[in-house]
């Protein structure tokens, strides 16, 4: 999706860079704003991506089956997600590391006679 937007201000900025024949001359005083808010609309758009990818401690409290404190204590022990103010933000794959740590740290079956 982001893909198709950006493709879009990039179609808008060569068409009002070069004119609608394509045949205007282009200066730096006419190609730098047109470019630098090319350039801003990109990491928007970036932006705006990466933060819909991130999950919220409630989040990972629902996937994993854990309580707030298991999870943000886990968060600090192996370095996952990241502390904005007072909540805590994960990616997918600091999920899947926190579910990889639970598979661990259960017992496995005990040997036949013990």
């Amino acid at each position: 999706m982001a893909t198709s937007i950006l493709a879009g201000h990039i179609t808008r900025a060569i068409e009002a860079l070069t004119g609608p024949n394509g045949a205007q001359v282009v200066t730096e005083t006419r190609a730098r704003p047109i470019t630098e808010q090319l350039a801003h609309r990109a990491y928007q758009s970036g932006h705006d991506a990466a933060i819909r990818e991130l999950r919220t401690t409630d989040d990972v409290m629902s996937a994993t089956g854990r309580t707030r404190r298991w999870v943000i204590e886990l968060a600090r022990r192996h370095n996952l997600g990241w502390r904005i103010g007072r909540e805590w933000l994960f990616r997918d794959s600091d999920i899947e590391s926190m579910r990889e740590i639970i598979a661990a740290s259960r017992p496995g079956p005990k040997p036949r006679g013990e």
